[in-house]
Formats: C-alpha cells, structure tokens, sequence
C-alpha cells in the first residue's frame, strides 16, 4: 500500500476544521470583509494575476463568512448576463445567485474552503482562464461533516483600469461525502 504524503495532511487540515467548528469557533477564518478586495489594490500590485487571485480568495471569504453581505458576492460579477454552474445548478441572475448562497448558508451554517494552486491562463486581451481544486469542509444544521473536493473554471475581465469581475464558473466535484455524518472518509 503506498503512502501519499498529502492525504495525510489534507485528513489533519479537515480533522481541525471538524474540531474548531465543534468547539464553536471558526477555526482563525477570516472575516470577508478582511479579505483582500481586488479593486482596493495599489497600482504597484495591479498585474492581472494578483488581482485574479485577490478576487478568487475574495469569491470563497464571502461564501465562508455568514456575515457577508449577499451584495458583496454580486460586486464581483459582471454586470452582463453571466453563467455560473455552482452545486449542479445553472445560475444566469443576481436573482439566482442571492437563492443559492442563501440556500448554501441555510445547509451550511458553518462553512471552510481550503484552495489549491490557482492556474492562470490568458484567454485574450483582459480574459483570462482560472482553474484550481478545493476542498470544502463545512458542518451542517444538525452539526454532522460534510467534506467535498471539486474543480472550478472561471473565466475572468480584468483589465488596468476597472476591479476584475467574473464572466463564468463551472464548478465540476472530484470527490464529495454528502451526508458523511461523523465519519471522515478518505480515499
């Protein structure tokens, strides 16, 4: 039976999670409004990578922190139609987007994304493609884990003078426990 290193560490990171969450505290997550905010970023750190990466960890310091305002998830969208395929479902709204985290925090009122590398990949002038895995830790109502891994695609706007918005994800699971209960299942 051969060894992975990083199994080990990724079973202690979601071990912890599962503890703080118990314990009810959230485990040093960082409040959205703490985050980085890509369009409060100075022009000597303005490259198009950095403001992706600021506007991916932004993306996930909202879904994390109940406290966000729901309006804080739509400042990071484009104004024109886009298409978000989140959960299995097709989002084209604001409208859709405000039911869905709503319906996300009402699952999970306890929730903890841990991001793999983020990859980007110019798609043309001010586009780019944004590919990266997480892992989503997250306790539910009745305090039972819930662990996920999945992918996202985003394609993204930035450009030097407007924030950076998002035009699309599509969000594709690599391995999901719903319903694991106290059980941490590792493959």
């Amino acid at each position: 039976m051969r060894s992975d290193p990083q199994l080990g560490s990724r079973f202690a990171r979601m071990l912890a999670v599962f503890i703080a969450f118990g314990g009810g505290i959230l485990g040093g997550l960082a409040r959205a409004d703490m985050m980085r905010d890509p369009s409060q970023i100075g022009d000597a750190s303005r490259n198009p990578e950095t403001l992706v990466e600021a506007l991916v960890e932004r993306w996930f310091a909202v879904l994390e922190d109940p406290s966000a305002e729901l309006a804080t998830v739509n400042d990071l969208l484009t104004e024109a139609p886009f298409d978000l395929l989140l959960g299995g479902e097709l989002l084209r709204d604001r409208t859709e987007l405000t039911a869905w985290v709503a319906k996300l925090r009402a699952t999970y009122p306890r929730i903890a994304y841990e991001l793999g590398p983020i990859q980007i990949q110019s798609e043309g002038i001010d586009l780019y493609r944004v590919h990266f895995e997480f892992d989503r830790n997250a306790v539910d109502s009745t305090d039972l884990p819930h662990v996920a891994r999945r992918e996202q695609t985003w394609i993204v706007r930035s450009d030097s003078v407007r924030p950076p918005v998002i035009l699309s994800i599509e969000e594709r699971p690599l391995l999901f426990f719903s319903g694991t209960g106290p059980q941490i299942v590792c493959y």
